[in-house]
């Protein structure tokens, strides 16, 4: 999974499972992001455990496990997004140990930390950490009878939202188990009441965003070994996403297009634009030229401004159209697209791919799929009268390659 191509462009594949794998990625030293135990040592320092130093210990992390509560009736299975699982310290002699775990078939457990990723409030799921928790400590009882259970520490990861505040005091009131509210960013509300102070114990301090941050910071000051290029604009590429909360920012502007769209100012904005350019009276005039050049096309052809993002000159021909799109913002240039007449009855996607091969679709789902099957350098005209006749013989090609 490329995390950084992602975050990145926004392409609808974010979510919570894929940034519970981002953070899994860091929090594992062994992986080859090369930063070692920094993020890991950063993100368990402020659980303030006792002679707890990160470096000291062996670790597995596991994404996505399931635990079933033996002794319940229910027996329902509790989901964990991320197990930290710290096993006996090494003391330097990691080759030694392993060979010895590997003759015996057990390693010493000594902390377990479940970690609950949270972005969408939607995702929320009441009980969730308790039960989690109880489900575990049944499974570790079974496989290893002797762990000791208080430590096992939760960690609630969420943003600086209030709305996981009643699932996290829910989960403190099973005074037996430990837990720490992590947050992506420290951005604390500050209308909290003063009996609610206690609470903040038992967050962290530093946030991920600002562990990351410090991480790139303390890499350019050379105070910690040099980090990868690739690493280094993955995290950037995070610590971005964190501040756009939780969007990649071609989604936002996504969102935001689609806030001017519900408000009017999208649609206004195009609409001054074609008065500006006079794109309609530009359109009719080569709609004029193509006729009194062809005038069997006449009847054909229509200008079409009823999407102002998208005026058109469109030519139907029984199960296809060819449109003349003038679609660059200064209205000085167009595009010709095939497309499916969805004033007839709905001809099969497969029969436009096999008239202009599959490759030329813009996308495989379109209702009205359309296609350019010509070079790019080919597809690009100036919306000028000294064009027209240029305009024109390209039309004609491509109602020939209808045709065929």
């Amino acid at each position: 999974m490329n995390i950084f191509k992602i975050l990145g462009n926004g392409d609808g594949r974010i979510n919570e499972p894929n940034i519970s794998a981002f953070l899994g990625y860091l929090l594992d030293p062994y992986q080859d992001h090369g930063l070692g135990f920094e993020f890991l040592s950063r993100f368990l320092k402020q659980i303030n455990l006792e002679n707890f130093e990160a470096e000291m210990f062996d670790y597995e992390i596991i994404l996505e496990q399931a635990f079933r509560e033996e002794d319940s009736e229910i027996k329902k299975k509790e989901i964990v997004d991320i197990i930290l699982l710290c096993f006996k310290p090494n003391k330097g002699n990691y080759r030694e140990i392993i060979a010895h775990q590997m003759i015996d078939n057990k390693k010493s457990l000594e902390f377990a930390f479940l970690i609950e990723n949270k972005v969408n409030v939607s995702a929320k799921k009441e009980l969730q950490l308790q039960n989690q928790y109880v489900n575990f400590v049944s499974a570790i009882r079974k496989l290893n009878p002797d762990f000791n259970i208080d430590n096992i520490i939760s960690l609630y990861v969420t943003p600086d939202n209030q709305k996981f505040d009643e699932e996290f005091q829910a989960f403190k009131e099973l005074k037996k188990a430990h837990i720490k509210w992590i947050l992506y960013s420290e951005k604390l509300n500050e209308d909290k009441e003063e009996e609610e102070e206690e609470n903040l114990n038992n967050v962290f301090t530093q946030s991920i965003y600002s562990i990351l941050n410090s991480i790139i910071s303390d890499e350019n000051q050379s105070k910690i070994d040099p980090i990868n290029d690739y690493t280094k604009q993955t995290i950037k590429a995070f610590v971005k996403f964190i501040e756009n909360d939780f969007k990649s920012q071609l989604r936002d502007m996504r969102d935001k297009k689609e806030g001017r769209r519900k408000d009017g100012e999208y649609t206004k904005k195009y609409v001054e634009i074609n008065i500006s350019t006079n794109i309609e009276q530009k359109l009719v005039d080569l709609r004029n030229y193509i006729a009194n050049t062809a005038p069997e096309l006449k009847d054909k052809m229509s200008v079409d401004m009823s999407t102002p993002t998208s005026p058109a000159l469109k030519f139907e021909f029984d199960d296809y159209i060819i449109t003349i799109y003038a679609g660059t913002e200064s209205r000085d240039k167009i595009r010709f697209l095939y497309g499916i007449n969805p004033k007839v009855e709905k001809i099969s996607k497969q029969k436009l791919i096999d008239k202009f091969g599959f490759d030329c679709l813009k996308k495989a789902n379109y209702k009205t799929a359309y296609c350019k099957p010509w070079k790019k350098e080919e597809n690009i005209y100036k919306l000028e009268e000294e064009h027209y006749r240029e305009i024109f013989d390209r039309l004609k090609v491509l109602i020939e390659d209808m045709k065929t």
